[in-house]
């Protein structure tokens, strides 16, 4: 078995987005993120973008 040690950064502020069209699933995707970024404590914001 190979075992690889993974480092562990913490960020102060990190930007993650989720594109698709209307029919992707991508208010279920932000959703889903939210629910599981809260459990694990984080604090997040989000802001649907209509380009």
């Amino acid at each position: 078995m190979i075992r690889q040690d993974k480092q562990v950064k913490q960020l102060d502020r990190v930007i993650i987005r989720f594109a698709g069209d209307s029919g992707d699933g991508m208010q279920l995707t932000g959703d889903r993120f939210t629910q599981e970024s809260a459990v694990f404590g984080n604090d997040l914001v989000e802001s649907p973008m209509m380009v």
